[in-house]
């Protein structure tokens, strides 16, 4: 059973990775959407002023992002549709400059010197306050404590929001994000490198984007399905030369999307669920292994003895 329970779970994120993740960037006046294979388009624009700030995505895949179009000092959180369907989720925020989602759907949004909770209606409440003017990243562990970056340090929040100080003696953190295996990310501007912290708070290099041949203006982060981080590289102030940065678990670098984008910003990934698919034959199946050349073979067969090759969302005979 647990050898059908592996392949099964096998065939899970196989098929999640076939259907791809799609990425969502902010940037000076726009939000770009990024498909599996580094193709960007154009999701939402029209944005003025400040333009769009964070972004987050809830468990239904609607997206997120803070939009300071009206004015400095002040934001809005709009709401789209996977679609692109737009309406006002809140509005009359402090200047906001990060987005997260707890596990119980609650917003936060961090901006100016304060995080605001938001309910699934809207409502806002502030969370914590006193903090750095320009708080600029914001990412959950698993049992639901918030992390923000500011500024010199990485804040803890615990659910009911005590603060303690995660880690110290940074320069100009930006984004965070956890891998699965509970380590937190920070991008560190001034030194343009990618922290690993573990979780006792030790600190470790994981990437410096010096000598890659982007500005190495770090922003936002995010991990893909497969466990690659995806940071944000702003570009230089006045060219459109932003870019995402893709290093996989080793820290090794390739560039993801370099589509143009002028100031990009936050970076938010929607990771596909699986498929619904229930494995049938007529007349009764069953799972069939069988060796060859030292390797497994994954299929279905019926009790006529034809084989079904497994697809995402159904069989097929073969």
């Amino acid at each position: 059973m647990k050898t059908v329970g592996l392949l099964i779970t096998c065939i899970l994120l196989a098929c999640a990775r076939a259907r791809g993740d799609t990425s969502y960037v902010t940037t000076f006046n726009s939000v770009v959407q990024i498909n599996s294979i580094g193709q960007a388009t154009t999701f939402a624009s029209g944005f003025s002023g400040g333009g769009p700030g964070g972004v987050a995505l809830d468990s239904s895949s609607n997206i997120y992002v803070s939009d300071s179009s009206g004015g400095f000092g002040a934001s809005t959180i709009l709401k789209f549709t996977p679609s692109g369907q737009k309406t006002t989720f809140a509005s009359g925020l402090s200047l906001t400059y990060a987005l997260a989602f707890d596990k119980n759907g609650n917003l936060y949004a961090a901006g100016d010197g304060v995080i605001e909770k938001l309910d699934s209606n809207g409502n806002a409440s502030v969370f914590a306050s006193g903090l750095f003017p320009a708080l600029q990243g914001l990412a959950f562990d698993t049992s639901g404590n918030l992390y923000a970056a500011d500024n010199d340090k990485i804040l803890k929040f615990s659910p009911e929001g005590q603060q303690s100080v995660f880690a110290s003696g940074l320069t100009g953190a930006q984004g965070l994000a956890f891998d699965s295996s509970g380590n937190l990310y920070e991008a560190d501007r001034a030194t343009e490198s990618i922290f690993r912290f573990n979780a006792a708070g030790g600190k470790s290099l994981f990437a410096n984007v010096a000598n890659t041949g982007g500005a190495g203006v770090l922003a936002g982060l995010a991990f893909d399905s497969i466990g690659n981080l995806l940071a944000v590289d702003q570009g230089n102030t006045g060219e459109a030369n932003g870019r995402i940065d893709k290093f996989d678990p080793s820290g090794s670098f390739s560039v993801f999307a370099s589509p143009g984008m002028y100031q990009s910003r936050w970076i938010a990934v929607q990771v596909p669920e699986p498929s619904a698919f229930i494995l049938l034959a007529l007349g009764g199946a069953i799972l069939l292994f069988r060796s060859l050349s030292n390797s497994l073979q994954r299929g279905v067969h019926d009790e006529g003895g034809r084989d079904f090759g497994l697809l995402c969302g159904g069989l097929r005979v073969v």
